[in-house]
């Protein structure tokens, strides 16, 4: 086959469309690609014009090509366009076309290749490229290519806004060149670019660091950089892919939670307790000053050890030596992460290396998250070694004063508190089990000839040497009492006849009838001794007491120095109470009651404290009626309820009215006895709340008085009561305090504001031992608890003197002033309120 031949065959299989045109467009020739990419048959192709077949030609448009191939001398021309098929659609074609010789003159010669699916790929890159422009330029990160030579070939939205590069024609230059192109400012930022950019290529691999950023506003940027080189497969430089974050706020934020760490930190260090946070695994996370000088101290913990497990702490504690978390010991941390609603609280002491043992007060609290879950627990130790010495102080005070307030302080011998209760004790442990004992009332004869005749501390002594020789005549469960002055009192219990006491009477009168030695001097008493015995004569304490009293009396008439038993006929007649009780169920209605006023005055100044009201019933009959007599009848009856309201109301009017014409001041007190009914009614604050109001008198202004026995029947209740008085702003007094049983730490929980003296502890002073003592500590616990103490019943002037000099400032007693009707006292104002 002839090279022509070979020519002609390959133009026709070739897959490439072929045309031959003429100068006029015309087309004279097809190859089989042609006509099967047309869709015409090749006698329908052959005349058609090259207009009817691509889009880009017209015939002016021909005449210009051709003209551009004959200026060309012929050369080929490359050129995109569309062909039309023959059912008029359209597909896109690269043409190649040549100006050749053919035997009857110039032709041109086209190649046609279908791009379709070329560009169909070209569209998908180009459309990918945009998305991928897109998500980079939507990134608030900064997003920079660069070449070998560290020249820019992309960069996205926020690095050319970061470095003011938008509208800079930044690609194919470096660092250093772009910093000649936006403001001065970026210079420096600039060449740490070019610098980070080399240590990045030397380090072969992935490198990040922070780089900071002035921007012209003057503003501070720091951006997290990361910078990855990429390498061709022979190991040159390719290129570098630069990203960067914002991390501007962060550091910003990680700075400020720093500062407020620092000043949390000096905060909690300026605390002179030890404060540890903990967390869940009993990791130490954070330590004030005083923590860790408290384990540096102990030489437990290394002074530079930032992290210690809490079990180090419970190393040091005394009788701890287990670990915390053991199964017997659960580890309080690990409670307080388990129960957070509950606040833990320990008592622990350790050992100073100096030998001192310390106590602490550590309370677990947790630190909740924003969810409400358990973080850590906050441990905040305090030292309570002051406190807990001040508590053991207190007890052994207490231990005194219950002491003191149950025995005698001359002789030593239970008093008559403690003797009323180990009657009571012996009593029912007597009727349980059908035993009888003796009540043996002993006064001494002739003691206050001794007492007149010589000085006191003759009788002082005699009486303790009374006590020592009568200690030795009893048994151990049996009780030797002393009632005060020359009176003694025993209970012998278990007698099985009635002779028994009378054996162990004639014992005590043989042994005081022996002379006694004081100070040098021989002295020769007696005794008269009264015997009751139970159950026959008293089932109860005070009939026993009462009645082996009588018997003593019996004893002194019969001649003294001896003894008798108690008979019915030494049993008083009772009082007619009839005519009495119904007078005072009509004495209200009737205004037979009336208000006599006490003062009580500053024993230094004389200036007046206030008054004590105190009722006065004048029965129409019987005249003015003791107290003593109608107050009993009236707690029995209840009547006291209404009576006690009585004396409330009168009492806030009076003091009102007399505020109004100026004879009291505002700091003076108006106090009022209530008696054990009225403190245990319900409606008891919200009564006295309504007589203040409706009297308007200032609440401060009412001091209310209890007995100490009426305080101690119910402790927790009273102090409820006590409480809710003293917001009202009412004050509270203990009246005839001493001569109850008060529990001092019962007592230093009641809100107290007066604690007054009984005046069978003033009677005597300052010459009878007991009531000096007493006397003593009353005004001792009233200055430890900080509450007035007032003195009743003064009458002399020593009694007066010698209160002073013990610290009582306060009293009432005749000696000041007797109890006055309204008009009286009312006389007298003007010039106790002139007392300076």
């Amino acid at each position: 086959m002839f090279p022509d031949d070979i020519a002609r065959v390959a133009l026709e299989y070739t897959p490439v469309e072929v045309y031959w045109l003429d100068l006029d467009g015309r087309i004279i020739q097809v190859n089989a690609a042609a006509v099967k990419a047309l869709g015409y048959s090749c006698q329908e192709i052959i005349g058609l014009n090259i207009w009817d077949i691509d889009t880009r030609y017209s015939m002016a448009a021909w005449r210009a090509f051709i003209e551009f191939l004959q200026k060309n001398n012929g050369n080929h021309s490359r050129i995109e366009s569309f062909h039309r098929r023959r059912d008029g659609s359209l597909y896109p074609v690269e043409v190649n076309a040549f100006l050749i010789e053919g035997l009857n003159g110039p032709l041109v010669c086209g190649f046609a290749q279908d791009i379709s699916a070329r560009r169909q790929a070209e569209e998908s890159l180009q459309a990918s490229e945009e998305r991928l422009r897109t998500l980079i330029n939507s990134s608030p990160d900064i997003i920079c290519f660069k070449d070998r030579e560290g020249r820019w070939l992309e960069a996205n939205t926020a690095d050319l806004e970061l470095f003011c590069l938008t509208g800079v024609d930044y690609r194919g230059k470096t660092d250093c060149e772009l910093a000649t192109e936006t403001h001065p400012c970026y210079r420096d930022a600039f060449l740490c670019c070019e610098a980070s950019d080399e240590r990045a290529w030397q380090a072969n691999g992935l490198s990040r660091g922070e780089e900071v950023i002035r921007r012209p506003d003057g503003s501070v940027k720091v951006y997290d950089v990361t910078k990855v080189p990429l390498f061709e497969p022979d190991g040159r430089r390719k290129g570098l892919v630069v990203l960067g974050r914002d991390i501007t706020e962060r550091k910003q934020t990680e700075e400020s939670l720093r500062e407020e760490r620092r000043f949390l930190q000096a905060v909690i260090d300026s605390i002179d307790d030890p404060i540890l946070v903990i967390s869940a695994d009993c990791q130490l996370l954070r330590a004030n000053q005083a923590a860790r000088r408290f384990f540096i101290e102990t030489e437990k913990v290394a002074a530079n050890e930032d992290r210690w497990h809490c079990a180090m702490r419970f190393a040091l504690a005394r009788r701890h030596e287990r670990l915390c978390n053991a199964s017997e010991h659960e580890c309080p941390v690990q409670a307080a992460h388990k129960n957070p609603s509950q606040r833990l609280k320990l008592t622990r002491s350790y050992w100073t290396p100096h030998g001192a043992e310390v106590h602490y007060e550590v309370v677990f609290n947790p630190l909740l998250g924003e969810n409400g879950e358990v973080c850590a627990i906050i441990e905040v130790w305090r030292n309570i070694s002051e406190h807990i010495a001040l508590l053991n102080t207190l007890r052994a005070r207490e231990q005194s004063y219950i002491h003191l307030a149950h025995h005698d302080p001359l002789t030593r011998l239970p008093n008559r508190l403690l003797f009323n209760d180990r009657l009571n004790q012996t009593i029912h442990a007597s009727h349980r089990h059908g035993r009888r004992f003796a009540v043996l009332f002993i006064d001494l004869d002739r003691f206050k000839q001794i007492n007149d005749s010589f000085d006191h501390s003759y009788g002082d002594q005699l009486l303790f040497a009374v006590a020592e020789r009568l200690q030795q005549l009893f048994r151990e469960d049996d009780t030797l009492a002393r009632l005060g002055g020359d009176e003694f009192i025993v209970i012998l219990t278990d007698i099985h006849q009635a002779e028994d006491a009378a054996i162990v009477a004639a014992k005590i009168l043989h042994e005081i009838k022996q002379p006694f030695v004081i100070q040098g001097h021989q002295l020769l008493v007696g005794a008269s001794i009264g015997i009751a015995l139970y159950p026959e004569h008293g089932t109860t304490a005070e009939e026993l007491v009462r009645n082996a009293d009588a018997a003593m009396y019996r004893a002194k008439e019969s001649g003294r120095n001896g003894f008798q038993y108690y008979s019915q006929e030494l049993t008083a007649r009772a009082f007619d109470r009839i005519p009495l009780e119904s007078g005072l169920y009509y004495a209200i209605e009737r205004g037979e009651f009336c208000l006599h006023y006490q003062p009580q005055f500053n024993l230094q100044s004389r200036r007046l404290r206030g008054i004590e009201a105190l009722l006065r019933w004048q029965h129409p009959e019987l005249g003015m009626v003791s107290p003593a007599t109608f107050i009993p009848l009236a707690e029995e009856s209840n009547l006291i309820l209404r009576i006690g309201e009585w004396v409330l109301v009168e009492a806030c009017r009076q003091m009102k009215d007399w505020l109004e014409h100026g004879l009291f001041a505002g700091d003076n007190l108006m106090s009022v006895n209530l008696s054990p009914k009225q403190f245990d009614h319900p409606d008891l604050v919200a009564s006295i709340a309504r007589i203040l109001s409706e009297s308007g008198l200032p609440a401060h202004q009412l001091e209310l008085e209890i007995t100490e026995a009426t305080l101690m029947r119910a402790p927790e209740q009273a102090i409820d009561v006590l409480f809710r008085l003293r917001e009202l702003g009412v004050k509270v007094a203990i009246d005839d305090f001493g001569t109850g049983y008060s529990s001092l730490i019962q007592l230093k929980r009641v809100p107290l504001t007066t604690l007054k003296i009984d005046r069978s502890f003033v009677t005597g002073l300052p010459y009878d031992s007991n009531d000096v003592a007493i006397s003593r500590a009353v005004i001792a616990l009233a200055q430890d608890l900080c509450l007035e103490v007032l003195a009743e019943g003064i009458e002399t002037e020593v009694q007066h003197n010698f209160l002073i000099c013990e610290g009582c400032l306060n009293g009432q007693g005749y000696l000041l002033s007797p109890p006055l009707e309204v008009s009286d006292l009312q006389m007298r104002l003007a010039d106790w309120q002139a007392a300076p």
